[in-house]
């Protein structure tokens, strides 16, 4: 089959909560482009491309590259996706989620086409059910502690913490939310980057009594040797994400094994393809993948859903049902509930649009 037309849909999600904010700053919206893409027997598929300039790149800046790219597309076999997945990175290096929302559409299509899921186009399900984390963001102790009683309260089982890099402050908010959720729940914790290594172990010696689980990417970006003296020294796990950004930088963080668990996040990828390459360097070394939070609709959290159902290693929840706080989904719902995700066993991504008429350019 070859492809027909590639349409966009701008896609915007103003947050439950206008004050959510983590350490690079407030995110009063989420801003995206829904792309809808038809093969000339009339079968289609659906992308998403994520928009964040703190975390990724401008809505603008997306739109640009999916702009250039959509024609190289057109008349291609939409089956070919490594070539032309390989040929779009070379006409378009940045934005990757210009790159990875197109790759979605493919595989969405190829899958629905075929009458299958997304799930056994990446290899199978190890599980059915997903438990999931959900995120406290940066508020006053007592503030991040009333959250997370509420999620808890859902049956959330693990609540990751964003921190600031005022350790006085994210010691107080810690001990607060520990207080509120009890013994039983998780705590991760989630500096975003705004210690370094001494300065994180030494809040660590006034934190450790209330069992944090897990710490992702407590130093900067650059700073490897922090990072791996952190995952020799402390009695958790150390988790990098800003440090794994591309298939090289998972590649690096696993030979010098800097970290034990990683955040793949697919949104930081260019496709679907590098996603399962980086999961397979990790898998192949025993480091634990984890699947953290990345804004958009369903759609996109159905993908990173098949994905975590397929890991062999999944020690920790995943950050899959962080679209709750968005408003205005325009796919239909994930099956969530007490804090557990049922994988979709539908067709494609497992999802739909509420809206059926079709996405304008």
């Amino acid at each position: 089959m070859r492809i027909e037309r590639i349409e966009l849909q701008e896609c915007v999600q103003p947050l439950k909560d206008a004050e959510w904010s983590f350490a690079a700053g407030a995110i009063p919206s989420m801003q995206g482009w829904v792309i809808q893409i038809w093969d000339d027997a009339g079968n289609t598929g659906y992308g998403y491309a994520h928009a964040l300039p703190m975390l990724s790149s401008t809505a603008g800046a997306v739109r640009s590259a999916l702009d250039h790219l959509i024609p190289k597309m057109i008349g291609r076999d939409d089956l070919d996706r490594p070539a032309i997945m390989s040929e779009l990175e070379t006409a378009v290096f940045s934005p990757t989620t210009a790159r990875l929302g197109l790759d979605m559409a493919l595989m969405d299509l190829a899958s629905r086409r075929g009458a299958m899921s997304i799930g056994t186009m990446v290899g199978g399900r190890r599980r059915t059910s997903i438990p999931l984390a959900r995120i406290i963001p940066l508020k006053s102790p007592d503030q991040m502690a009333t959250v997370a009683h509420g999620l808890v309260q859902e049956g959330y089982g693990t609540m990751k913490l964003k921190m600031s890099g005022d350790a006085a402050l994210d010691g107080d908010r810690i001990m607060a939310v520990r207080e509120a959720i009890g013994p039983k729940v998780h705590i991760a914790l989630d500096p975003n980057m705004t210690y370094s290594a001494k300065s994180f172990l030494s809040l660590f010696e006034r934190i450790s009594q209330y069992d944090i689980s897990l710490v992702e990417q407590p130093v900067p970006h650059y700073d490897l040797d922090g990072l791996k003296h952190l995952n020799t020294v402390l009695p958790i796990v150390v988790e990098a994400d800003e440090s794994a950004r591309s298939v090289a930088d998972v590649v690096n963080l696993v030979r010098h094994r800097v970290v034990d668990a990683i955040n793949l996040k697919i949104t930081k990828f260019g496709s679907l393809g590098d996603v399962l390459n980086a999961i397979a360097v990790c898998e192949t070394n025993g480091v634990e993948v984890r699947f953290g939070a990345a804004f958009g609709p369903s759609l996109l959290q159905s993908f990173h859903a098949h994905l975590a159902a397929s890991l062999k290693l999944s020690n920790h929840a995943s950050e899959i049902a962080e679209h709750l706080h968005l408003t205005k989904d325009p796919f239909t719902p994930l099956d969530i509930s007490n804090g557990i995700l049922t994988v979709p066993t539908g067709i494609g991504a497992g999802v739909t649009p509420l809206d059926a008429s079709e996405p304008s350019s």
